[in-house]
């Protein structure tokens, strides 16, 4: 089996689990299915229904603008399209994060979006931006009850671990470890620091720029995170560009929305490009950036002109 370009050791575990426990509470129900290919059916079922319910509600609750055709190709686009195919998670910080911007924004619901929030530690390297984004705008704001709603949701969380699998942490950090070691794992800004530090500079310029221009809007600064963490913090497989969906769902509620057909585009047309480590590389790096850069967009059109 080959995982991101390379073989991996007949004597590893060819589907070893190194995500944190969390992940065991919130997939039990699945797990309590003793036919594996019904559960994959029902799972890949379940995160389509899922994927579509957060894009509507985004477009519904942030982006009311944006045409309906806008969002909905992205439920037909090809990161999720593989994410669901291949049975992957990443529906589960996607489906959290959208929800909690929304409780956050829309309906001011502080308590319940912290509580939503914590399902999303289950990929901490999506979302470890975000959250700390969302945290910072909270007690800028004075709006504490989300920080209570994510200590109690991830305490709680934490806890069952605790009760059905002992201390795990060890174990947890050892298999990252080891993962480590035959998983090719990317962090885009080095990438391209490796390829050129003046182009790094010019990214990380870029990158900082969109940052002070989006910092007083909270919708665009929580979507901008996204996209922006991607390409500080070390990456995995393909699926993860999944959450690109949010940043790209709230730019369509912008006058230029046109540009967000261009970067649904793009990804597609990846799906003819030799799959490689090269590529791999590629996307991970242009298609958050592109997207940074199409929300930075939107919001000029939106907000300032």
């Amino acid at each position: 089996m080959r995982l991101y370009g390379l073989i991996l050791p007949p004597n590893r575990d060819q589907q070893a689990f190194v995500y944190p426990a969390q992940l065991v509470v919130l997939l039990l129900p699945f797990g309590l299915i003793k036919n594996v290919k019904i559960a994959t059916a029902i799972w890949q079922g379940f995160s389509l229904i899922c994927l579509s319910w957060v894009i509507l509600l985004l477009r519904e609750s942030v982006s009311p603008k944006a045409p309906l055709w806008c969002v909905l190709i992205f439920v037909f686009w090809f990161y999720p399209s593989l994410m669901i195919f291949q049975g992957q998670i990443t529906i589960i910080p996607l489906i959290s994060l959208g929800s909690s911007l929304v409780l956050y924004v829309y309906y001011r619901k502080d308590l319940l979006s912290g509580l939503v929030l914590s399902i999303s530690v289950v990929k901490p390297e999506l979302v470890l931006l975000p959250i700390f984004c969302l945290i910072s705008i909270a007690a800028q704001q004075k709006r504490y009850s989300l920080w209570k709603g994510f200590l109690i949701g991830s305490s709680g969380l934490f806890g069952i671990t605790l009760l059905l699998l002992g201390w795990w942490v060890d174990d947890w950090i050892q298999s990252l470890l080891r993962y480590a070691g035959y998983a090719k794992v990317l962090w885009p800004i080095g990438e391209i620091w490796r390829i050129h530090p003046f182009l790094a500079l010019l990214t990380l310029s870029i990158l900082i720029y969109l940052f002070i221009r989006l910092r007083r809007e909270p919708v665009y600064l929580i979507a901008y995170s996204v996209p922006l963490g991607m390409l500080l913090l070390p990456q995995t497989l393909l699926w993860g560009l999944t959450m690109l969906l949010i940043p790209l769902v709230v730019g369509c509620g912008g006058k230029r929305n046109e540009a967000i057909f261009v970067v649904w585009l793009v990804g597609w047309l990846f799906l003819f490009v030799r799959s490689d480590v090269v590529s791999w590389k590629v996307q991970a790096i242009i298609m958050p950036l592109i997207s940074s850069l199409v929300l930075f967009a939107t919001y000029v059109s939106d907000v300032e002109i």
